[in-house]
């Protein structure tokens, strides 16, 4: 919610997106000392779940298929709105006819993931 609030600032947005990463970072040191293991990575792979699936039926057009695709990309926005600020930086190119921005919703999910699993290794 404060990031939506943020939108407004040109910066602030930016700076509480990094802030959320860096919260995912710290609970993943936290949540080493709970989960042990393999645990740990089968929880956060199904918490971002949705969005690599909603990601993947974008830019396969699967969603061209059965006439939902507007209504998925508005779901992906909502999912990803902690960081989509930062997608926000993203050039206004296509790839393979679809923006830059679809990819890169993609690409969110799996940040998210590995600032996890980075948060998750042993100093």
């Amino acid at each position: 919610m404060a990031i939506i609030a943020a939108t407004y600032f040109s910066i602030i947005d930016i700076i509480l997106s990094f802030l959320f990463v860096f919260f995912i970072w710290h609970e993943a040191k936290l949540a080493k000392k709970r989960l042990k293991g393999f645990r740990s990575l089968i929880a956060v792979t199904i918490w971002q779940m949705p969005g690599l699936i909603m990601s993947l039926l974008i830019i396969t057009n699967l969603t061209d298929l059965f006439g939902f695709g507007e209504f998925i990309i508005f779901l992906l926005q909502f999912w990803h709105m902690p960081i989509l600020p930062l997608l926000s930086i993203l050039p206004a190119v296509a790839i393979f006819d679809k923006p830059l921005y679809y990819y890169g919703m993609l690409g969110s999910s799996l940040f998210i993931i590995g600032v996890f699993i980075i948060g998750l290794m042993k100093k």
